[in-house]
């Protein structure tokens, strides 16, 4: 079964690789800018999947495929940011998918910081967003992904709140905003920026306290009913993987964050002037 199993991954790699080069002989500078970004977009999704192949090859063969997996990891990457310069001429970035930005937030941190790559060639001859508050543009690419999300985010709440002002939304939204600031804080924190961070910890602090109000209102509304989160959304399974990466287990409720944070990082006269400033806005 085994050897009829890489048979199948290599045939699909080869598929994979053959629909890839053909794409790149397609794209010349005269493509209509839709069109050009659709096949970006096609070579990012051909690159995760072939990253993907690679990883499962890897896993079943006596052969080491790490090369290949960051081979194309790193092209996942490239092609997403060359989707997102394109975004800025034909669409508004504000209406882009939060999600899209952080999913490309965290296979950046993967690649140059788990995988401890530097910073290609390659990403240097294009315009990408990596400029920033650190001389690293490795961690100015992931800040920026991340702080473009949260833009994004904070335009869906005002516009919940100016529509609906439904609490099951601005729970939900509030946390993710939350942890997108707190994402920041570790960055930093890891990579010694400890000046620049601490900010980012107390707002992360602070939103995840709206979240908490919210949720109560959501609560006290439908006792019978459970809240726990995000669970169904597509960047789950990264908030999961980020809250085992550093440590505090497989939290994914809004209640426990705020114990992680007090309990590991934040001081009592933080937690209660936060408390008191939220508080007053649910009076």
């Amino acid at each position: 079964m085994i050897p009829k199993f890489l048979n199948d991954i290599k045939n699909e790699v080869s598929k994979l690789e053959k629909e890839y080069e053909k794409i790149i002989e397609f794209l010349s500078a005269s493509l209509e800018k839709k069109e050009k970004y659709s096949n970006y977009w096609r070579l990012k999704e051909i690159s995760g999947e072939l990253k993907f192949k690679y990883r499962l090859w890897d896993s079943w063969s006596t052969d080491n495929y790490n090369s290949e997996m960051n081979l194309y990891l790193c092209k996942e990457i490239y092609f997403f940011e060359k989707c997102f310069l394109m975004l800025k001429q034909i669409y508004d970035p504000k209406y882009v998918d939060f999600q899209h930005y952080l999913k490309a937030a965290n296979l950046e941190y993967e690649y140059f910081f788990e995988n401890s790559f530097s910073y290609p060639e390659e990403f240097s001859n294009n315009p990408f967003d990596s400029q920033g508050i650190t001389d690293d543009p490795r961690i100015n690419l992931v800040l920026n992904k991340i702080e473009k999300a949260q833009k994004n985010l904070k335009l869906i709440i005002d516009n919940v709140k100016k529509k609906s002002n439904d609490a099951k939304d601005l729970f939900l939204y509030y946390e993710v905003l939350g942890d997108l600031y707190l994402h920041i804080y570790i960055i930093l924190k890891k990579n010694e920026f400890l000046k620049d961070s601490i900010n980012y910890l107390h707002q992360c602090y602070f939103y995840y306290l709206i979240s908490h109000n919210y949720k109560q209102i959501v609560e006290e509304s439908n006792p019978t009913t459970s809240y726990s989160g995000l669970h169904g959304w597509d960047v789950f399974k990264i908030f999961v993987e980020f809250f085992n990466k550093i440590g505090s287990g497989n939290i994914h409720n809004v209640r426990l964050k705020l114990e992680y944070l007090e309990q590991n990082y934040l001081s009592d006269i933080v937690i209660s002037e936060t408390k008191k400033e939220v508080e007053s806005d649910f009076r």
